[in-house]
């Protein structure tokens, strides 16, 4: 698993994450190089795992899982809105060679997005909310990048811990350090 911010991912490859704005202090936004040329780039969401103390949990949550909506710009003109069901739904178990080693060897569980139209170069917003049949918890507290340990029926904000604006630009990718 990536590290424990939001990232985003280009169809078929792995994206950095980057610094993300706290919506308490304001810190710039973080920048994604998708790139924004005939059309554009494709995108993935993809979010901090679920992560349970025993399958029993995991399982819990795949059984009461029934949609996620992601919202990509919302309240703007540009506003739209994508749902989807239990297809999306990724799991497994940590593999030893991640970071926190406390939660190596853990099972998860992880709504990935759909592939997702391009985005125009500019700041905009990714929110995913999650709709479940009943209230599910992790039974270990709050997995690295996630501020909540369980979900309530019905639709809520999945809680990502640092999830603000990203910025997409364009041209080639900036050089790596």
């Amino acid at each position: 698993m990536e590290g424990s911010e939001p990232a985003l991912r280009r169809a078929g490859t792995d994206h950095r994450p980057a610094r993300a704005r706290d919506r308490r202090h304001p810190r710039p936004a973080r920048r994604a190089w998708l790139p924004h040329g005939a059309g554009g780039e494709k995108w993935v969401r993809a979010v901090p795992p679920w992560i349970t103390a025993t399958q029993t949990e995991q399982a819990a949550f795949i059984a009461g899982f029934k949609s996620a909506r992601y919202v990509i710009d919302a309240g703007t003109a540009h506003e739209r809105s994508i749902t989807v069901g239990p297809e999306i739904l990724r799991s497994g178990t940590i593999p030893n060679d991640v970071q926190p080693p406390a939660t190596r060897g853990l099972p998860y569980v992880v709504p990935v997005s759909p592939v997702l139209r391009p985005l125009r170069p500019g700041t905009h917003t990714s929110t995913l909310f999650v709709t479940m049949k009943e209230r599910v918890c992790t039974g270990r507290g709050p997995a690295p990048g996630l501020s909540a340990d369980c979900l309530e029926a019905g639709e809520s904000e999945y809680p990502i811990a640092d999830n603000g604006p990203f910025t997409v630009l364009t041209g080639p990718p900036p050089p790596t350090p």
